[in-house]
């Protein structure tokens, strides 16, 4: 029910219907319970995403063309080409900048020098 009732504000503001709303994210950061290892699979394949995963996923597609949506849906995977890459019009995956000089500023910044 709340994806229905969100489905239909997004609708009624999309940029096809004169509003700012131009891209509609699905989900994010959905993970279905399995190890990284079952979900990436040992080829880095999505077909080894767990059970119901693209099901899920096209279920709330369908809920948001049912409701007018006509927008790119993308996604925030929450690892890099784990899971939905050829679920959502726009591939995005949760990531964050590891490095030596990022969490040197990380650290000078807790602690008042950055």
């Amino acid at each position: 029910m709340q994806i229905t009732a969100m489905a239909k504000v997004i609708a009624k503001h999309q940029v096809t219907s004169g509003g700012p709303v131009i891209l509609v994210q699905i989900e994010n950061e959905y993970y279905n319970g399995q190890p990284r290892s079952f979900r990436v699979g040992l080829t880095g394949s999505t077909a080894d995403a767990g059970p119901g995963i693209h099901e899920y996923f096209d279920q709330l597609t369908e809920t948001y063309r049912e409701n007018g949506v006509v927008l790119p849906t993308t996604d925030n995977d929450p690892g890099m080409y784990s899971n939905l890459v050829d679920d959502v019009d726009v591939y995005g995956f949760d990531a964050y900048p590891v490095c030596e000089s990022f969490v040197a500023l990380c650290a000078l910044r807790m602690h008042g020098r950055g």
